[in-house]
């Protein structure tokens, strides 16, 4: 009953390890994409602002509120990231040294990864992270291919889904969703949904440490259930709201909520 792990974060990667082998599950392998994984790192411990150099000498040029609003977000960026490392620290802390096998690639097509999956003849892969994954891998797992998404899902599949869900006051649809990959590589089947208890005026980042911490709460549960044929899995409906994407977070949108956020917390 092996589980193959699959990311591009090698923090996620090891905390998700460690939770699936202490509850008994095996893991010989554990994949990590490293394209573009450091420029992902650097744009999150920036918060959701373009921090270049432009965009940081036209912050000058901004009102003091402004620039007030987007401290606000590098803030809470901040803290939200110390949640997140203080509990994959007590992950790490209560757990032995891996054992695992790790392989860095900068393409999960790779042949010589396809062909090390394969190797490991897993029952299950389990994505965490989010590396892009191909049909060719959604296909080698005899069981299934699982993931994660930080929104109630249909609602909001996109990118930053946190950030729209406190833009658009869409509360209702804030928490995590497990899901199957169909063999497109496409949002399969929902396995299991966990909503988070909203504040008033919540906040972007907290959420999303929020739910980074419910996912690990929840994952090796769901692996252990789907190993044992005890999920009760359903189709997913189509969604009611845009597929936003990165790009989509303008520095317009960014101060708007948070000059909004900032004043409700005067």
């Amino acid at each position: 009953m092996s589980v193959v792990v699959i990311s591009n974060k090698l923090d996620f990667a090891e905390a998700l390890v460690h939770l699936l082998t202490g509850d008994g599950i095996e893991v010989p392998l554990v994949v990590l994409e490293t394209s573009g994984s450091s420029v992902a790192s650097d744009s999150e411990k920036s918060g959701f602002a373009n921090n270049s150099g432009l965009a940081r000498l036209r912050h000058l040029f901004l009102s003091s509120d402004k620039r007030k609003a987007l401290k606000f977000e590098l803030e809470a960026k901040a803290k939200a990231r110390t949640r997140i490392d203080d509990y994959l620290s007590t992950i790490k802390l209560k757990q032995q040294q891996l054992n695992v096998e790790f392989l860095e690639t900068p393409s999960l097509n790779e042949a010589t990864i396809v062909t090390a999956i394969k190797k490991a003849n897993p029952k299950i892969c389990a994505v965490i992270g989010s590396p892009v994954i191909s049909p060719r891998l959604v296909s080698i797992p005899e069981l299934g291919t699982i993931n994660v998404h930080f929104s109630v899902l249909p609602e909001y599949r996109g990118a930053k889904s946190e950030f729209w869900q406190c833009y658009n006051h869409s509360y209702d649809t804030v928490g995590i969703t497990f899901y199957t990959y169909d063999n497109a590589a496409h949002y399969g089947n929902l396995l299991l949904q966990v909503k988070q208890q909203i504040g008033q005026f919540p906040e972007p980042h907290d959420l999303r440490a929020t739910n980074t911490i419910s996912m690990f709460e929840n994952y090796a549960k769901v692996v252990r259930l789907f190993l044992d044929g005890k999920t009760s899995s359903k189709p997913m409906s189509r969604s009611t709201t845009p597929n936003y994407r990165n790009r989509d977070i303008t520095e317009e949108k960014l101060i708007k909520l948070y000059t909004r956020l900032a004043a409700s917390r005067a």
